[in-house]
């Protein structure tokens, strides 16, 4: 399974899009259910979530093995998604 965080902007959705044309298994990480509609109908599994939650990074990770990173750029939330991947074994 990937874990693509920041999945309902521009360079996350796009990540989902060209995963999934691949068939490979997609988790969104997102923080609005709502607005990954598209996300969802291209097969990806939705994961309600926001970087600056640890927990809710942690219960988006179980089971994936790859981690695609799309932040912001603060370091600080950068620092929550690589350490809940850490703690779940992604290599």
């Amino acid at each position: 399974m990937i874990l693509v965080t920041g999945a309902t902007g521009k360079v996350g959705s796009e990540a989902v899009r060209l995963l999934r044309r691949r068939e490979l298994p997609v988790r969104a990480l997102v923080r609005s259910p709502a607005k990954a509609a598209a996300l969802a109908a291209a097969g990806a599994q939705i994961a309600e979530g926001d970087l600056t939650v640890p927990v809710t990074i942690d219960a988006a990770m179980a089971g994936v093995t790859t981690l695609v990173l799309v932040s912001p750029g603060i370091p600080a939330l950068e620092l929550n998604a690589i350490d809940s991947a850490a703690r779940a074994g992604v290599k």
